[in-house]
C-alpha cells in the first residue's frame, strides 16, 4: 500500500553496484553516479542481478525516530527511521556518530512514534558511512520479544480472520489470521512484510465472523516473532470482549469447527447458550442405539458410578425396547440421551420399581398418567451447559403432547438439588440402584402444572426452563389454559423482569 512520499521526481535516483542486491549499502559498496537527465545516458549492465536501487527515505513522513543505547554507556544516539518492515529497520543518524559500529552487534533499540515508544533488541546487519560523520544502519529484529505463553490451534480449528488499522500509518489496513484464541490472549499471523507490529503496541481488531456488526476488540501486543521472511506472529493481550462478539466467536467455533464446550471453557469463554445449536430428536436406528450404550458407559464411568471394566452392553436395559429414547446431537456427535417409558397398564414394572418385590411401597399416581425417564446422561465434555435444560424442555413437550400429567424418575443426593429446582418432589421412596454401584436413589415426580405455569417453583426457574416451551405449546394449540393459569404465567414473567432489572442495576452500581 502506498503511503505519503516525497514526489519521485524530487528525489535524486542513484544506482548502486553491490555484492548484495538487497543490502542497505556498506563501506565496500562501489557507487557509480550518473546524470539521468543526460540524453546520452544508458544504464550499464542491464541484465546483471547485482544491481539494486538505493533505498529511498519514504517513511520519514511517518514521524518515527529511533534511539540507540550503546553498550559502552555513552549517551544514546538519535536516528531518523528511513525504512521499516516486519523484519527490521533502516535508520540514519541525525548527526555525527563517534561510536564505531560493527556488523552483528546487538544494540538496545527504542523506536519512538508520536507519544509512544517501543523498546527491544536488534542486530546490526548493514553499515553505510555517510557525509559529515553520519551513519546509516540496517537493523534486524532478533528472536522474539515478550514472555507470554505461545499457543496455536490448527487453522481448520479456527479459520477466523480480522482487520486492523495500523495506528501509525496513514489509511493502512491489514488482514490478520487468528491462530490461537482464548478469553484473554490471542495469537495472530500476518503475511504482509511491511506490517510493523511492536511489543506493547495497541491494536484494535474488527473480526470477520458474519454479516452482523460486531464491536471492536482492543488489545496490546505482548510478544512478536518473525520466523519466516515476510511473515509475522504476535501475541495480543485482549481487554474486554463485548458479550455479543464473544457469543459470535463461540458460535463460530462450536457450529463451524466442532469445538466442544469443554475446549471452549478451557480457552476462558464462559458460555452456556448451546441449546439452540443442538439437535434434539428421537432415536432412529440400531446403530444409534449402540452409540447410546457407549455414551452411557462413558458418562457413568466418568462419574464413578460403574466399574470401568464394564462393557457397553452392560448398560442396556430391558425397557429400552419399549421406550422412546431422546437423543441430543452436535452435528454427527452424540452428546446426550435419555429413555422415556410410556406405561400402558398398571401391571407394567417400571425401571424405578424393579428392586421392590411387591411394587412401590407408597401410593403413586396411575402409571398410565406418567412418563418414566431413566438413564439420562450427557457426555463429560458437554456438561455444565444448558444442554440438560434443552433435554428437559423436550421431555416437557413430550409430556404435554402425550396427554400425560407426571414425569417419574429417581436421582442420588448429588443431583437432587438440581432436580428440586426444576420442580421435582420426592415421594418418600428410596432404593439402592442395582446398576450404579448400589448408590442410594430417591424416587421423585414432576407435576405438569409446575412446568405449565410455575406451580411450586420460583418464577426465575420457570422463566429460564419452561417459559419458552410453554409459549410454543400455546402457539401450536397443544395446551389451553384458564384465566388463573394465564394470570400465573403473566405474574411469573413480571417478577422475572423485575429480578433481571435489579441484577442489572446492581452491576451498574458496582461499576
Amino acid at each position: 500500500m502506498r503511503r505519503f512520499e516525497e514526489p519521485v521526481a524530487a528525489i535524486p535516483i542513484e544506482w548502486t553496484l553491490s555484492l548484495s542486491p538487497l543490502s542497505y549499502g556498506s563501506e565496500n559498496t562501489v557507487q557509480k553516479k550518473q546524470n539521468l537527465r543526460d540524453p546520452k545516458y544508458k544504464p550499464e549492465d542491464v541484465m546483471s542481478d547485482q544491481r539494486c536501487l538505493r533505498r529511498i527515505p519514504v517513511r520519514q513522513n511517518e514521524g518515527m525516530r529511533a534511539f540507540l543505547q550503546i553498550p559502552d554507556g555513552s549517551v544514546p544516539y538519535h536516528f531518523n527511521v528511513v525504512d521499516i518492515s516486519s523484519m527490521g529497520f533502516c535508520i540514519e543518524s541525525e548527526g555525527p556518530v563517534v561510536h564505531r559500529f560493527s556488523k552483528g552487534d546487538a544494540i538496545d533499540f527504542t523506536l519512538s512514534c508520536r507519544d509512544d515508544s517501543f523498546r527491544f533488541t536488534c542486530a546490526i546487519c548493514h553499515i553505510t558511512m555517510l557525509e559529515q560523520g553520519s551513519v546509516r544502519l540496517g537493523l534486524l529484529r532478533t528472536g522474539s520479544s515478550g514472555g507470554k505463553q505461545r499457543f496455536h490451534h490448527s487453522l481448520d480449528k479456527i479459520s477466523l480472520t480480522a482487520t486492523t488499522h495500523h495506528p501509525y500509518y496513514y489509511n493502512e489496513d491489514v488482514i490478520l489470521r487468528i491462530t490461537g484464541i482464548s478469553q484473554t490472549d490471542w495469537v495472530l499471523e500476518c503475511d504482509d512484510p511491511e506490517f510493523l507490529v511492536l511489543p506493547s503496541m495497541p491494536i484494535i481488531l474488527a473480526l470477520h465472523i458474519s454479516l452482523e456488526r460486531h464491536d471492536k476488540i482492543e488489545g496490546q501486543v505482548t510478544w512478536v516473532e518473525t520466523p519466516d521472511h515476510g511473515k509475522t506472529w504476535f501475541g495480543l493481550e485482549i481487554g474486554q470482549i463485548p458479550d455479543k462478539t464473544k457469543e459470535a466467536i463461540v458460535r463460530h467455533l462450536f457450529q463451524l469447527h466442532d469445538w466442544k464446550p469443554q475446549e471452549i471453557r478451557d480457552m476462558g469463554f464462559a458460555f452456556k447458550g448451546y441449546r439452540p445449536l443442538i439437535k434434539f430428536r428421537s432415536l432412529r436406528t440400531h446403530n444409534e442405539y449402540l452409540e447410546v450404550l457407549k455414551l452411557r458407559r462413558q458418562a457413568y464411568v466418568s462419574a464413578n458410578k460403574i466399574d470401568p471394566k464394564s462393557t457397553d452392553t452392560d448398560l442396556a436395559s430391558e425397557l429400552d425396547r419399549k421406550s422412546r429414547i431422546l437423543v441430543a446431537y452436535h452435528h454427527a456427535r452424540l452428546v446426550g440421551a435419555v429413555s422415556l417409558l410410556f406405561p400402558d397398564h398398571e401391571e407394567m414394572i417400571l425401571d424405578t420399581e424393579r428392586t421392590f418385590e411387591n411394587g412401590y411401597p407408597a401410593k403413586l399416581p396411575s402409571k398410565t398418567k406418567m412418563i418414566e425417564i431413566a438413564r439420562l446422561c450427557i457426555t463429560p465434555d458437554y456438561r455444565a451447559t444448558d444442554i440438560l435444560r434443552g433435554m428437559f424442555e423436550h421431555i416437557y413437550r413430550i409430556l404435554i403432547t402425550s396427554g400425560r400429567d407426571y414425569v417419574l424418575s429417581s436421582t442420588d443426593d448429588h443431583m437432587w438439588t438440581l432436580y428440586k429446582q426444576m420442580g421435582f418432589k420426592k415421594v418418600g421412596i428410596s432404593y439402592n440402584h442395582p446398576v450404579l454401584k448400589g448408590i442410594e436413589h430417591h424416587i421423585m415426580i414432576l407435576n405438569k402444572n409446575s412446568a405449565l405455569f410455575g406451580e411450586g417453583i420460583s418464577p426465575f426457574v420457570w422463566n429460564k426452563l419452561y417459559r419458552d416451551m410453554t409459549a410454543y405449546l400455546m402457539a401450536i394449540g397443544a395446551v389451553r389454559l384458564n384465566v388463573y393459569q394465564r394470570a400465573r404465567i403473566n405474574l411469573n414473567k413480571f417478577l422475572f423482569a423485575i429480578l433481571c432489572y435489579s441484577l442489572k442495576l446492581k452491576k451498574m452500581i458496582r461499576r
